[in-house]
């Protein structure tokens, strides 16, 4: 596993299949970029969750990097964002999601029994302190991804449950995204299909949206409620 630039730029100093990549101690399970406003310079945040660790290909000859379950990088790791060099580390339990948003970086951590999101004000691209809970996951909820909207409002994607939920910063349920059942041989556009990662953005009219794989969520405030509409979309 490794961490690299599209545009084949330099990010890094290891060597994989690509050369001067990042390569991490743990398995990624989340990225977020930032430019910070002030300075103009880019960081990238990535979350490391469980160890990789050399193991022998006999196929092909050749050592690869494999996530051992049994043991935890736990850590934030924050990165120059042209050069991929790392610049500062931040303690988290299992991360699994990680969003700058609103002067804040947001994190989803959580030992798969407990899940909480965190947050960290960022002072020039560096978290100013340690993470501070925002509130616990509902039981009910077994999160897969984190977003955050423009107005603080939090996304959390269930996979097994094949559900996003929006959340204030109470963990009060706004919206519900997902059909309670799937019915065999028939189409239903409120179902979703194993949403995983996540990303908010504002449309040209002005609203929040959610993508989640395979289904596009425009977000619209009426009066103290949430309305929701949901639009295939192309996903792998």
């Amino acid at each position: 596993m490794f961490v690299y630039r599209a545009d084949s730029k330099p990010f890094g100093k290891g060597q994989s299949s690509r050369k001067e990549v990042y390569l991490p101690e743990g398995n990624v399970r989340s990225m977020a970029a930032y430019r910070d406003p002030e300075t103009g310079k880019s960081f990238v945040y990535v979350t490391q969750a469980e160890k990789t660790v050399p193991e022998q290909d006999k196929k092909k000859d050749r050592i690869r990097y494999v996530v051992d379950p049994g043991q935890f990088v736990n850590k934030i790791t924050v990165h120059d964002g042209d050069r991929g060099d790392v610049l500062r580390e931040i303690e988290a339990t299992r991360p699994h999601g990680v969003i700058v948003r609103n002067g804040f970086l947001f994190v989803l951590q959580g030992d798969g029994g407990k899940w909480t999101v965190s947050r960290v004000v960022l002072e020039k691209g560096f978290p100013n302190g340690n993470l501070e809970r925002v509130f616990d996951v509902p039981g009910t909820i077994l999160p897969s991804d984190l977003e955050v909207d423009r107005s603080g409002r939090f996304y959390l994607s269930d996979t097994k449950a094949n559900k996003v939920y929006q959340l204030n910063a109470q963990a009060g349920i706004l919206h519900t995204w997902g059909a309670e059942e799937q019915k065999p041989g028939k189409y239903d556009p409120n179902a979703l299909m194993a949403p995983s990662k996540l990303a908010t953005w504002t449309g040209q009219d002005g609203k929040d949206q959610v993508d989640g794989n395979v289904k596009h969520v425009h977000v619209a405030d009426v009066v103290g409620e949430v309305e929701g509409h949901l639009q295939h979309e192309s996903g792998e």
